[in-house]
């Protein structure tokens, strides 16, 4: 299953401008070594908080800071590697991300060439969900029901107090203001 690093990986990989400039020298979560060729992307989620609410139709998110770091050999490259990047993901939407969002960008001349970092944040699911081949959640939730690859699969979860739901169902608690469960002796367990 494709995580946010991944579907991060895939965006910027198959975007034809970052491809033309870097080619397959992007770094997820790992620095590159130092006799790697410029220009390269390294890239990191150092911030991950969970929203504490769930939709009204029972999905969640989570709120990620992406940093990108780019490393070039001239000022000029630099510039053109940044806005590319800038361009691939800024409003991305695909795999666990849900919406990507430039926050901001920083050049500086290091020892080692030309450093920028540029900054967004990432929206993504909750939970992890296999992408499609075109980049878009296989599993979703729509007013009309859940959705597989496309097809509906099953009715969206009913809402309910934990009271009146019925024993043995999946639901969502407008108790909790959370998915949850009832089991069959009526016990109500939080998903979320």
């Amino acid at each position: 299953m494709a995580t946010v690093e991944e579907s991060i990986r895939y965006a910027l990989g198959t975007d034809a401008a970052v491809a033309a400039l870097v080619d397959d020298r992007i770094y997820p979560n790992k620095i590159p070594p130092d006799d790697a060729p410029t220009p390269w992307v390294y890239y990191t989620l150092p911030d991950s908080d969970p929203l504490e609410s769930l939709d009204l139709d029972g999905t969640g998110e989570a709120r990620h800071t992406l940093e990108v770091d780019v490393l070039a050999d001239d000022y000029a490259t630099l510039a053109s590697v940044v806005d590319a990047v800038r361009s691939a993901l800024n409003g991305y939407r695909g795999g666990q991300i849900k919406r990507a969002f430039w926050t901001g960008s920083r050049s500086e001349f290091v020892d080692a060439g030309y450093h920028a970092e540029v900054s967004f944040q990432v929206r993504a699911f909750d939970a992890l969900i296999v992408p499609t081949e075109a980049g878009l959640p296989r599993v979703e939730t729509r007013s009309t029901g859940l959705y597989f690859g496309g097809d509906l699969v099953g009715s969206r979860p009913s809402h309910s107090t934990d009271a009146a739901a019925v024993n043995d169902s999946l639901f969502y608690s407008t108790s909790q203001s959370k998915l949850a469960y009832k089991d069959s002796s009526g016990t109500v367990h939080p998903l979320y």
